[in-house]
C-alpha cells in the first residue's frame, strides 16, 4: 500500500448582506463594499488521506480520500481493516493525534502535547521530539489506546536540531556532535564537519557513516 498526505487549502465567500450593527439604545448600519460574486475573505486548510492499493501493481485500487485532524506524521500499521496513524495538529497547539482508522473514517484515540520541539519522528507505535535540551519519546498502547510515560535523553545546550531513525535507531545532530540514542544512554559519535542532513546516515556493526560533501565521508564511532 502506498499511504500519501496532503493539504487543500479552501476559501470562504464572504456574504453579500450585513446585518445592522446593534450599538447602545440605537440602531445603525456601516456601509461597507459589496463583494461581488467570486470575491473572497478567508480560507482554511484541511489535512487528508489517501491510500492507494498496489496489491496488483498494474492496476492501483485508490481508497476513498480520508479527512484527517491535522497532516500527517507516520503510520504505525495500515491493513485493508484499518490501522493507526499519527498525525500533528498544527499551529493551534503542539499535540500528536494517535488516530483509529477503520479504512474508511480516522477518529482520535489519544493525544500528547510535545511541546515546541524542532523535529518529530515516528517509528512503529513510538513518536519521537527533538526538544532545546532533550530528545522525548511517547510509546501508543493499543490496548489501552493511551501515550505512556515519555522517556527521555538528556542533550546539553545547544539542543537537537536534526533527529532521524535509521531502521529502529534514533540519531541526533546537534550544534556539537552526532549523537547515537541507545537504551538508557546517549552516545556521541564525535562532530562532523559542515552541516550535513542526517537522512543519508547508515550504520553498520556500530560503525555510522554520513556523507559530508566536500568534507568527504565521516565514520562516527563511540569514543573509547
Amino acid at each position: 500500500m502506498l499511504v500519501l498526505g496532503y493539504e487543500k487549502k479552501e476559501t470562504t465567500p464572504v456574504p453579500d448582506v450585513m446585518d445592522p450593527i446593534a450599538v447602545g439604545d440605537g440602531l445603525f448600519t456601516v456601509s461597507l463594499p459589496r463583494i461581488s460574486s467570486g470575491e473572497f475573505l478567508s480560507w482554511q486548510k484541511r489535512c487528508w488521506l489517501q491510500v492507494l492499493d498496489l496489491a496488483d501493481p498494474t492496476l492501483p485500487s485508490p481508497w476513498a480520500p480520508v479527512e484527517l485532524p491535522g497532516s500527517l506524521l507516520g503510520v504505525s500499521s495500515l491493513e485493508r481493516g484499518g490501522g493507526v496513524l499519527f498525525t500533528r495538529s498544527g499551529m493551534e497547539d503542539n499535540c500528536v493525534y494517535a488516530l483509529g482508522f477503520d479504512g474508511e473514517k480516522a477518529a482520535v484515540a489519544a493525544k500528547v502535547d510535545v511541546g515546541g520541539n524542532h523535529a518529530l519522528v515516528t517509528s512503529g507505535h513510538s513518536v519521537y521530539a527533538a526538544g532545546d535540551e532533550a530528545v522525548l519519546r511517547w510509546d501508543f498502547s493499543d490496548a489501552t489506546s493511551l501515550f505512556g510515560v515519555p522517556l527521555s535523553w538528556a542533550i546539553s545546550n545547544p539542543g537537537p536540531q536534526q533527529l532521524e531513525l535509521i531502521g529502529k535507531q534514533a540519531f541526533v545532530l546537534s550544534e556539537q556532535a552526532l549523537y547515537r540514542l541507545d537504551p538508557g544512554a546517549v552516545t556521541s559519535l564525535g562532530r562532523p564537519p559542515g552541516w550535513p542532513s542526517l537522512g543519508l546516515v547508515r550504520s553498520v556493526n556500530g560503525i555510522t557513516a554520513i556523507p559530508t560533501g566536500d568534507y568527504g565521508t565521516f565514520l562516527g564511532q563511540p569514543a573509547r
